[in-house]
């Protein structure tokens, strides 16, 4: 019994040994695991910093080839893959080089290889699934996939709008989506979504400056859009701001924002600080991408602008087709932007008064925005505008009432119809039908055109809507509206154009004009003396821009009875024609008139006869439907004319 006892005891501590070294053993392997998955997430840390580093030396291929290999490693070790949160981030990480070097293809399976690890291991409103759902939402806005694009936005800001209304990725999954509308041209709606957030964002570094940074930027570029340029400044001055002081000086992000504030400058048509921002961004991508990026060839998009608005055609088609090419190296993944080349290289064409390659290159671009987008793109819209006008300018007026049409409808589908555009549309068709003598038509779409331009207050646009529309008042004696609309232009060109402007003397022109024709001739010379002195400013007292206010001057002074001022006037326009040799048309016969009203005024009859008759031959002239024969009669005329204005230069 003892010895069974002794035996039990002996069993007992056995056991019990057991036991303590099994414990002992699950302990210490629970504590290697500890430490070596300490070590993995430490690693893991290390490796991000590395890659930190390598992109903000612009070692983007170097980045790629390292996040690359550190996945390969990752996946397949089992002890890696605990930390979702980490590769998530890697490929995140990835997908964003991927995107900014317009690899779009690449970028969109990375941000979905990251939005499906987080679905797997990440609670469903966690930050990082939020953010693949936004980056997801880029790539296709890029890829023209908009309506996909904004059911991703929709997802973020889902999730955002839950954890925090100042939540950094909030402001860039706002800015995304406005991005989106105005990459479709929909620039109300882009700034309506702007308009949505609250700004009472808080910083913290890094990425979520970015993000805000980005809001900022897009902010700016609506506001651009709007004709806002102090405010486009200020908000793209914080983005910038914000990445100087997260980011090295030539990090992508900050080249980013000096592309912005040269688009804003280009919509402001300052070509001088145009091209400062966007030689800043060009040096800057080309040192980070190499020179066939994508963000390169916008760049140089833009610069070519900046050459238009400085009229160096030359230098503006070098550089719009340094755009093209890059773009042709890759037609398929960014082909709306292959269409915006081919646009901008239609508008410099048109420019430089080449209607045929004007249309072909149009026609280029349309054919491009009609695959991608169908007729739901002022893409389209913007595109039949244009061949609106080349017809017009061919004298094919059905053809471009036409085009016109077809582009305001595609602009009210798209609720786009109070763009600038638009206006620009309705405004042209007015033209139109007031060369085709229907008045009232004519003057709805007048009155459209100017009820859209004043919401983007004072412009040249508006300023000239004014004056088509006083014209086409007094022309078809509707004498109720047209010193208004007259003295509205005269107002909105003060304001935006200065004192010294030609549209400003043609104006005061007009006005004179119409004070004639009321017979309120005293206040009629006041106005044509101020046309005058303001084209004397602007061109010298030799230009022939002068000629017609002189004739009109005299005419005034001879209903005023002061025929020796008026004499004095019609012999500075007849000087002036004689030197400039410039005879035209119409100024032959009004010159004629008002020579004629002169000699009747001095007792002249015969004189003043003789003139009449002269002016009656050349308005035959005008009348006549051939215009080669018009010219033919012009050209056998012409020598007699200018020997009877000689001859009346001596006289006088």
């Amino acid at each position: 019994m003892k010895k069974h006892t002794n035996d039990q005891s002996s069993v007992g501590e056995t056991s019990d040994e057991n036991n303590k070294e099994n414990i002992n053993k699950s302990d210490l392997i629970s504590d290697n695991k500890a430490i070596v998955e300490g070590k993995c997430k430490k690693k893991l840390n290390l490796d991000l910093d590395l890659i930190d580093h390598l992109l903000e030396d612009g070692e983007f291929t170097k980045a790629v080839e390292t996040i690359q290999e550190f996945l390969k490693i990752y996946e397949t070790e089992e002890v890696f893959q605990k930390h979702a949160k980490i590769l998530i981030g890697l490929e995140t990480k990835l997908g964003e080089i991927f995107f900014l070097q317009g690899r779009f293809d690449e970028s969109h399976k990375c941000h979905s290889r990251a939005l499906e690890l987080g679905q797997k291991d990440l609670d469903a409103d966690s930050i990082e699934i939020a953010n693949s759902y936004c980056n997801i939402g880029k790539v296709l806005s890029e890829q023209k996939c908009e309506d996909t694009a904004f059911g991703y936005f929709e997802k973020c800001l889902s999730i955002t709008r839950k954890i925090s209304p100042s939540c950094p990725l909030f402001f860039s999954c706002i800015a995304s989506t406005a991005r989106l509308f105005r990459l479709q041209g929909k620039k109300e709606q882009s700034f309506n979504w702007l308009n949505l957030a609250n700004e009472n964002w808080r910083f913290s570094s890094g990425q979520s400056d970015l993000q805000i940074a980005e809001y900022c930027r897009e902010k700016g570029l609506a506001y651009a859009y709007k004709n806002r340029f102090s405010e486009a400044e200020k908000y793209l001055e914080k983005a910038l701001d914000i990445e100087m002081r997260s980011q090295k000086k030539d990090s992508v992000y900050v080249a980013l924002t000096y592309l912005g504030f040269g688009e804003v400058y280009l919509n402001w048509k300052n070509a001088e600080n145009a091209h400062k921002n966007l030689s800043l961004a060009l040096s800057i991508f080309e040192k980070n991408f190499g020179v066939a990026n994508y963000q390169v060839a916008r760049c140089y998009d833009k610069i070519g602008l900046a050459f238009q608005l400085e009229r160096k055609f030359q230098k503006s088609f070098e550089n719009l087709n340094k755009a093209l090419k890059i773009r042709l190296e890759h037609p398929e993944e960014i082909r709306a932007e292959l269409a915006e080349s081919y646009y901008n290289i239609g508008g410099l064409y048109s420019e430089c008064g080449s209607p045929d390659q004007t249309l072909e290159s149009f026609s280029q671009s349309l054919d491009i925005y009609l695959e991608i987008f169908g007729l739901d793109s002022v893409g389209v819209a913007a595109c039949y505008q244009n061949i609106a006008n080349i017809y017009s300018t061919f004298g094919d007026d059905e053809k471009a009432i036409e085009y016109f049409e077809l582009s305001i409808k595609i602009r009210a589908d798209c609720k786009e119809q109070s763009s600038i555009d638009a206006a620009r549309c309705y405004h042209n068709l007015g033209q139109i039908y007031t060369k085709q003598g229907k008045v009232l038509v004519s003057l709805e779409h007048l009155k459209k055109a100017a009820s859209i331009y004043k919401t983007f207050g004072n412009s040249p646009d508006l300023g000239l809507c004014y004056l088509n529309i006083g014209t086409l008042c007094e022309d078809s004696g509707v004498y109720s509206e047209d010193l208004e609309n007259y003295e509205n232009a005269l107002d909105v060109f003060l304001k935006c154009l200065g004192e010294t402007h030609p549209l400003l003397a043609e104006t005061y022109n007009r006005i004179g004009a119409l004070k004639f024709w009321r017979a309120e001739y005293l206040e009629a010379t006041e106005n044509y003396k101020k046309a005058i002195k303001i084209t004397c400013e602007i061109y010298g007292p030799d230009h022939y821009a002068l000629a017609p206010y002189y004739n009109n001057l005299a005419m005034a002074y001879c209903r005023l009875k002061n025929v020796k001022a008026g004499f004095s006037a019609i012999k500075k326009c007849l000087k002036l024609l004689e030197k400039n040799n410039k005879v035209p048309y119409k100024d032959m016969s009004q010159i004629y008139q008002t020579l004629g009203s002169l000699f009747e005024e001095k007792k002249f009859s015969g004189s003043a006869v003789d003139c009449y008759k002269k002016a009656s031959v050349i308005q035959s002239w005008l009348q006549n439907e051939d215009p080669s024969l018009r010219e033919l009669i012009y050209q056998l005329e012409k020598s007699n004319i200018e020997n009877d204005w000689k001859l009346g230069l001596n006289t006088l």
